[in-house]
């Protein structure tokens, strides 16, 4: 469970946020790897990106911090800004925002 002062996350809310996050870095380091393609030569992911996105957390509300309806579109957000900003090639975004967007539907329907 996240916790952060004495305010804890919900197990259950706590687990998905772990799982939507290694998810999302197990693909993009599977498919957006360093190469020698014009423009994937400094892509480089690592646990580093997902600690940003869960310390944003810390700026949410208390009172916000344990409701799905706003955790997630805010994490989803948060990964959107730390991740896409790096990368570069179009294709690469595109993939990115339709990975992203599958990962946070199947969550949902858990």
């Amino acid at each position: 469970m996240m916790t952060y002062g004495k305010t804890p996350i919900d197990a259950n809310l706590s687990s998905k946020i772990v799982d939507v996050l290694m998810e999302i870095l197990q693909r993009i380091q599977r498919v957006l790897q360093p190469s020698s393609i014009a423009g994937r030569e400094h892509y480089l992911f690592s646990i580093r990106q997902m600690i940003i996105a869960i310390q944003s957390l810390r700026l949410v509300d208390v009172q916000l911090r344990n409701q799905a309806e706003f955790v997630a579109p805010f994490l989803k957000h948060e990964l959107y800004r730390i991740l896409n900003d790096q990368i570069v090639r179009e294709i690469d975004q595109y993939w990115f925002k339709d990975n992203l967007n599958e990962i946070f539907r199947n969550v949902k329907r858990k």
